[in-house]
């Protein structure tokens, strides 16, 4: 998209050395993308405490193992039925 902004000159020239972009759109696009994943990031820092996800993560866990368990011990009775046929 096609826009036209007024920035400073000393502002502009400070972003294209700390982006290392040679071009202002470059520069400008890089600076907007920044800000816009720092404002996610502080939006997700806002929930921290909201929700129970340790409980979630222990379940999964749990669950996991169980998982991982039943496949040993099925794994287990598969070979010792191949062994006996073969």
């Amino acid at each position: 998209m096609r826009t036209t902004i007024s920035v400073s000159d000393r502002l502009m020239d400070d972003l294209m050395r700390l982006s290392r972009t040679r071009s202002r759109s470059g520069a400008v696009t890089i600076a907007i993308s920044e800000w816009v994943r720092r404002r996610r990031i502080e939006a997700i820092k806002k929930l921290r405490g909201t929700l129970d996800i340790e409980r979630e993560v222990t379940d999964l866990r749990e669950m996991e193992i169980r998982e991982a368990s039943a496949g040993a011990s099925h794994r287990s009775t598969t070979s010792r039925k191949r062994t006996k046929n073969g």
